[in-house]
């Protein structure tokens, strides 16, 4: 009798693009939500945002990281636009390499105008 070979399949997921074999990106993907909608969904050169120990900036390639922030000025760089800016209540971000989610808190908030 003739044994077939049992071949096995790999079923893993495929894993997102790690920054030791790709380059790292110009721009970082932002979504900034509040429970009620999506103030802004787009691409972004850098991100300052107010952290429990003072500001703090994000840029494309971020080491990953979950936060919480605080109140104060969330401001996203866009390049060659005016940059968009948030007072907000506090919240929470949770950045990697080629994105950053931002839930801000549960007012509206009042974007500053120049």
């Amino acid at each position: 009798m003739d044994k077939k070979e049992e071949t096995t399949k790999d079923t893993t997921k495929p894993q997102k693009p790690s920054l030791d074999k790709t380059k790292i990106p110009e721009e970082i993907d932002v979504v900034v939500v509040n429970m009620d909608n999506v103030l802004y969904e787009g691409k972004a050169k850098s991100i300052i945002a107010p952290g429990t120990n003072g500001n703090f900036a994000v840029l494309p390639g971020h080491t990953p990281l979950f936060t919480k922030l605080e109140k104060g000025t969330l401001i996203i760089d866009v390049g060659q636009e005016k940059p968009r800016e948030f007072t907000i209540d506090g919240g929470v971000a949770k950045i990697n390499q080629f994105k950053a989610m931002v839930l801000i808190g549960f007012n509206e908030p009042k974007p500053i105008k120049k």
